[in-house]
């Protein structure tokens, strides 16, 4: 049985259990979707699915648009908005596979950026606008701009910043990477929210650009259990969970071959597409 991971760290003297838990947004199922899904089995996560059956009112997904993700999310959110032993991991439906625990998740995202609320994958390309890249903190080492198909953040917080939209009154057929992106770029919310950028791919690889320094790492042949690790060789990191996103997709493809657990994977590559179906209440 697939149960809730509780990450326990000490903070303040006193015992904190996290929660995470992995939610996307899908209005159809795919493919794509039940790749992820088989990846989700392979570490023991629940993938909370959220619209499903719904129209798709968010625009031609190869162009701008998507941000009908944003209000379904900010709806699925809001019974749990303000528990603060609640991390929140949002990745894409079609396109990403999960390639580690949610204890691996949970300890590099309080390890690696203990002082930050929210953290986007980050990439080589600033789309969809790209006037706005001069308006982006310096980066030392590292990718500069955001990529909205995967971030982690406490509920609190995601909730907050999901919000805004509502407030902006943004429609469906906006897009959501570009939300984001002025959310980040805003100084003032982004230090009250706590945003930052996985610029060297500690837990997040958007492969798009990337694809000629990315690929299984050697050090898996030393796992005696299956454990495919993956490897930027760019940045020394092993990103946890990958997104081919834009023209990626057939390097994902390839890499979907060797990922997530190796013999495990293999009895989940089934064919069947089990899911939860997250239920949704209008506010």
């Amino acid at each position: 049985m697939v149960v809730p991971s509780l990450f326990v760290i000490n903070c303040l003297a006193q015992d904190v259990n996290f929660e995470l838990r992995i939610v996307t947004v899908a209005t159809e199922n795919t493919d794509g979707l039940c790749r992820l899904n088989r990846s989700a089995n392979a570490f023991g996560h629940q993938l909370f699915v959220v619209g499903m059956g719904e129209p798709w009112k968010g625009g031609d997904m190869r162009e701008q648009g998507g941000a009908q993700k944003i209000r379904l999310f900010r709806e699925y959110l809001e019974p749990f908005k303000d528990r603060e032993d609640l991390i929140l991991l949002f990745i894409d439906a079609y396109d990403v596979i999960l390639n580690a625990d949610s204890d691996t998740i949970l300890r590099k995202y309080l390890s690696f950026f203990p002082e930050n609320r929210i953290v986007f994958g980050a990439e080589p390309f600033c789309w969809p606008d790209r006037t706005l890249a001069p308006q982006y903190p310096p980066v030392i080492f590292g990718e500069r701009y955001l990529n909205s198909g995967m971030f982690i953040g406490f509920a609190r917080e995601i909730y907050a910043m999901l919000a805004i939209a509502r407030d902006l009154n943004l429609q469906d057929g906006d897009d959501d990477q570009l939300f984001y992106t002025r959310v980040f770029l805003d100084p003032d919310r982004r230090t009250k929210l706590g945003v930052a950028l996985d610029s060297m791919s500690y837990i997040f690889q958007n492969l798009n650009g990337m694809q000629e320094f990315v690929g299984i790492s050697p050090q898996s042949a030393k796992n005696s259990d299956d454990f495919v690790m993956l490897e930027n060789f760019l940045y020394n990191t092993n990103p946890l969970i990958l997104h081919g996103n834009g023209p990626s997709k057939s390097q994902l493809n390839v890499l979907e071959n060797y990922l997530t657990h190796g013999k495990i994977y293999q009895v989940f590559f089934t064919g069947l597409c089990l899911f939860i179906l997250a239920p949704l209440k209008k506010y």
